[in-house]
């Protein structure tokens, strides 16, 4: 039992008997012994662990708050640069007020235009927009009258459900134009008096029975169009039926023969146009009297002033909807579809920030002389907000006389001539008399400039010089006595002096290549006046289209800019001069050189000398017997021809490789002629060098080509690759030369034409096809195609009409390898 308890006793306060260590107490014993060392230990090290800990957090905490620091420098650098970023100066925008666009017209007439017997008609008006990108104008000029009132036609209908959202819509956009759209009721047109004319639009289905003389014998649509009304008729064709206006009668009947006195005859189907909505037209009118106007729209004018224009279709069977219906008929309105223009210009005018408020003349162009209709549509644009304006103005010959002179000049300083003006007095009055006389000259309604050109008689013809001392631009230039009478007016471009610039800064030469409208000309021009930042000027002469203008001194770095004086025009343009840097002028370049050259001399120093070792090498075999050729220069060119003749082509520069097999045509002792590449090489660079063959990229061509087809070498290349773009496409195109509105025209669905660009005058020609179908123009470069879209901002009207052209996708530009792509 004793034992028992001992065993139950803690070891380490328990006293063992004397003589006796059992095992537990061993065990006890040697954990107290433990226990007590390592306490004894950490009191000994704990000051110790304590610093370490300290240590510890301090450094936590400094790298903490460290971090926090550079952070909050970072966000406050950003900010910094933030801020930097922002323009300096520069006003707070104010968000943009509504599109408004305000147009009234000032002045109007029609103008001598180079010939006697021709002419152009003008309006000056004044232009007011607010919140705009741009404003586009057109300007087309009609020979018959253009009525400015819209009038719907209140009758019965046919097939016309949709008439509600059909005259909402109308009205909505003529309103949008500036027209009110009003109504008439079909028992009100017998009593329209002569000379209140309008344009009638008749969505009635099928015809109704007053316009073909059924409800009164002295009445029809005939007497309408006499005093100058147009009717815009929706519907059936006239036999199908007519409606009568004042009974709820089921269709009448109309005779065949009644049809055939308006001498009108509706025959086949036109074809769906674009820019039309209608979905299935079903008659175009032929026959006396009647012609398709625009493919899907047909219209009679028996010779009268006014027109009878047929949409072939009633309005439920024709149309998605009545809105769609409605822009058609306001599609045949804005374009006169009734009338071909005898002249039109477009133009667009970029707003200076979102504003214009300027006044601007606009001309038509050149057509027989006569009084004429003018119809301006004015559109503002604002990213997708639009605002339209239609103006109608009647243009007559309020002046008698003519002038007749160039219509496009050059100012009299730099030609030392004056403009030869032949003066045609056609007065009714008698007797004739003398006046002392002027040339008032008026740019956009003001006042240029005025010479006297002494005293004339009013009859007959006379001659004055004119000298032409006004800025490049258009000009209303008319003859007046002293009390403002006017004896004759006429138009007046005087042509815009502009240069390229290609300079060399280290020598101090610019050589300045004149443009005329932004065109290339060899005509020689005086007293251009060049100076550098106004330093230097130099009065000199364009020979051969070129200034040479050489400022002596040093040219620092930087901003310069060149004033050119031609005329009254004064030019300022910027040149910045930045110095060429060869890597050699980088100093880590001229360390690393340094260093190089230290190693390589030591190296060299310390070698070793070379020991010499002599070889000999003996081939296998001899080496092949060669025979010189000598060939003349005319049977090397006549190989050009002769590889052309066996491909069937014309005038088509050839690579390397075509003309070394070319040479193996060519027989010397009944052996062909091998030439090697490095021959070869040199013979074609030594014919390149003596003007025997031109050289574009990798082709080869003799220069007498150019004289034989008309084309430039770079032309002569540019189809040669075409060609090969065509034939690897497996695609037929036309031969160079075989169509005459085009260089070449590529078979499809829809056919492409296709120009090589060779200067402005390839813009006329794209106009020409882009009627036609897909018109594309191809340059060798995209740089080119840069610098032809930055001659687009040119005023000259062929020039807008082909940025419309291009902008509506009928033109695209494109290089070589666009065109491969483009070719399906």
């Amino acid at each position: 039992m004793t034992s028992r308890r001992n065993l139950g006793r803690n070891p380490t306060t328990s006293t063992p008997r004397s003589g006796e260590l059992s095992i537990g107490n061993l065990i006890g014993l040697v954990s107290d012994s433990i226990r007590r060392s390592s306490k004894r230990r950490e009191a000994e090290h704990a000051p110790a662990v304590k610093t370490r800990t300290a240590v510890r957090m301090l450094l936590s905490k400094i790298m903490r708050y460290t971090l926090i620091g550079l952070f909050v420098v970072l966000l406050f650098l950003a900010f910094v640069a933030y801020i930097a970023s922002l323009p300096v100066g520069r006003p707070v925008q104010k968000p943009q007020a509504n599109l408004s666009l305000g147009v009234e017209v000032i002045d109007y007439g029609v103008l001598s235009y180079e010939k006697a017997e021709s002419a152009t008609a003008y309006s000056t008006v004044a232009l007011e927009v607010s919140g705009a990108d741009n404003v586009s104008i057109s300007y087309s000029a009609f020979s018959k009258p253009i009525p400015s009132t819209v009038l719907l036609l209140k009758s019965r209908r046919d097939q016309a459900a949709a008439f509600g959202e059909f005259r909402q819509r109308l009205a909505g956009q003529l309103a949008d134009r500036g027209i009110r759209l009003g109504e008439i009721h079909v028992d009100q047109l017998s009593k329209l008096p002569p000379g209140a004319s309008a344009i009638i639009v008749a969505p009635t289905g099928r015809v109704p029975a007053s316009f073909l003389g059924l409800v009164e014998k002295d009445f029809n649509f005939t007497r309408l169009l006499a005093n100058g009304n147009v009717i815009i008729y929706m519907g059936y064709e006239f036999g199908s039926g007519a409606i009568p206006e004042n009974s709820t009668s089921s269709i009448m009947p109309v005779s065949q023969e009644l049809v055939n006195s308006f001498r009108l005859l509706f025959k086949g189907v036109p074809k769906k146009e674009p820019g039309y909505k209608i979905e299935n037209p079903a008659y175009a009118v032929t026959g006396q009297g009647g012609r398709t106007i625009s493919g899907v729209l047909s219209a009679v004018d028996f010779g009268a002033t006014g027109a009878l224009v047929f949409i072939p279709q009633v309005m439920d069977l024709g149309w998605l909807s009545g809105s769609d219906a409605a822009d058609d008929v306001l599609r045949a309105i804005e374009t006169v579809a009734w009338q071909t223009p005898i002249a039109q210009q477009a133009q667009v005018i970029m707003t200076d920030r979102g504003g214009l408020n300027e006044t601007r003349t606009i001309f038509s162009g050149g057509y027989v002389r006569a009084p004429a209709n003018a119809l301006m549509r004015f559109t503002a644009e604002k990213g997708n907000m639009t605002e339209r304006l239609m103006l109608f103005q009647s243009l007559p010959l309020s002046v008698s006389g003519v002038s007749v002179h160039q219509g496009s000049v050059l100012p009299s300083p730099v030609t030392e001539k004056d403009l030869p003006i032949v003066i045609e007095f056609r007065l009714k009055e008698s007797p004739q008399r003398s006046a002392p006389m002027r040339l008032l000259a008026y740019r956009d309604g003001e006042l240029a400039s005025q010479a006297e050109v002494g005293t004339l008689s009013t009859s007959g013809q006379t001659s004055v010089g004119y000298y032409v001392n006004i800025p490049g631009g258009d000009y209303v230039l008319r003859l007046a006595d002293a009390q403002g009478r006017v004896y004759s007016q006429s138009y007046l471009h005087v042509i815009r002096v502009n240069f390229t610039i290609r300079p060399n800064w280290a020598s101090g030469a610019f050589l300045l290549e004149p443009l005329f409208d932004g065109q290339k000309s060899e005509v020689g021009i005086y007293n251009v006046t060049v100076s550098l930042d106004g330093n230097q000027p130099q009065t000199l002469y364009a020979q051969k289209s070129q200034i040479v203008y050489t400022f002596k001194g040093q040219i620092a770095e930087g901003n310069h800019a060149l004033f050119i004086d031609v005329g009254a025009d004064r030019l300022e343009i910027p040149e910045n001069y930045v110095r060429r840097r060869e890597f050699w002028d980088n100093p880590l370049y001229q360390a690393a050189f340094l260093i190089a050259a230290i190693i390589f001399f030591v190296g060299y120093t310390l070698k070793k000398p070379d020991k010499v070792l002599l070889s000999i090498d003996v081939p296998d075999f001899p080496p092949l017997s060669r025979i010189k050729v000598s060939i003349d220069k005319e049977r090397v060119i006549e190989i050009f021809d002769k590889v052309n003749e066996d491909y069937r082509w014309r005038f088509m520069p050839l690579r390397h490789v075509e003309i070394k097999n070319g040479f193996r045509r060519m027989s010397y002792g009944g052996r062909p002629i091998l030439i090697g590449d490095y021959n070869l090489e040199k013979l074609l660079d030594r014919l390149v060098h003596e003007g025997l063959v031109f050289k574009q990229g990798e082709f080869y061509g003799p220069v007498s080509w150019e004289r034989a087809s008309g084309k430039s070498a770079m032309f002569l290349t540019s189809f040669r690759r075409m060609r090969d773009i065509f034939i690897n496409r497996a695609v037929n195109f036309a031969e160079m030369g075989e169509m005459p509105d085009c260089d070449t025209r590529v078979a499809g669905a829809e056919p492409l034409y296709v120009h090589i660009y060779t200067g402005l005058e390839t813009a006329r020609r794209a106009l020409i096809t882009a009627p036609k179908g897909k018109t594309a123009i191809v340059f060798e470069t995209s740089h080119e195609i840069d610098s032809f879209e930055n001659s687009l901002r040119s005023t000259s009207g062929h020039l807008i009409a082909l940025k419309l052209e291009i902008e509506r996708g009928g033109v695209r530009l494109l290089t070589l390898e666009e065109l491969q792509a483009a070719i399906r």
